[in-house]
């Protein structure tokens, strides 16, 4: 963190202005330079076909012209020196656009995923609680679902372990015969078994 406090320090601000004004210093010599040196070809070019098409055997020499191979490289260094220059603001503009976005679209993320990610963590859990019971030793065939919730409970057990319904036998009073929970008329013998 000190050696980034000291790129962006005191020293480093001196040398960012140089880079900045001498870099569109550059742009703009290199230009006019360029400018100058085409001018100069075109402008001689012009003049010698007025002066062929009118008789006269003179050539107009484009003396300039070398200047557009000068100001080329100049045009480049002051390019390069004005990226340098300006690179962290144009980073900080750039943070500063993607940044809200990014976050936007991280939440968005998150709260669209998060009920598949519960749906998962507890069919998993699920799955893990029952493998634990069936490693055990309890008898995982015994299980019995609750007619409500169809969660699984140990058999024998009166109420549901998730809903708290009953989900003791039902027996009935005619014949006595045990009926599964919620059953609403007797197995055995057909009698009605919903005032039990």
């Amino acid at each position: 963190m000190d050696d980034l406090k000291k790129l962006s320090g005191a020293a480093h601000q001196p040398a960012k202005k140089f880079m900045r004004r001498a870099g569109v210093i550059c742009i703009a010599l290199g230009l006019l330079c360029i400018i100058l040196g085409i001018g100069s070809f075109f402008f001689s070019f012009i003049a010698n076909m007025i002066g062929i098409s009118s008789g006269e055997t003179t050539f107009s020499i484009p003396y300039l012209f070398p200047l557009a191979f000068i100001g080329g490289p100049i045009f480049f260094i002051g390019i390069v020196m004005a990226v340098f220059g300006y690179m962290g603001a144009v980073a900080r503009y750039q943070a500063a656009e993607i940044a809200p976005v990014a976050s936007d679209t991280v939440n968005y993320m998150g709260k669209s995923t998060k009920p598949g990610v519960r749906s998962f963590a507890s069919a998993i859990s699920e799955g893990l609680t029952e493998g634990a019971m069936a490693g055990s030793g309890s008898d995982f065939q015994d299980m019995i679902n609750c007619p409500v919730c169809e969660a699984r409970n140990q058999t024998g057990s009166k109420f549901c372990d998730q809903c708290g319904v009953s989900i003791a036998e039902i027996i009935c009073s005619n014949c006595s015969s045990p009926n599964q929970p919620g059953s609403k008329f007797c197995d055995q013998c057909g009698n009605n078994l919903s005032d039990h």
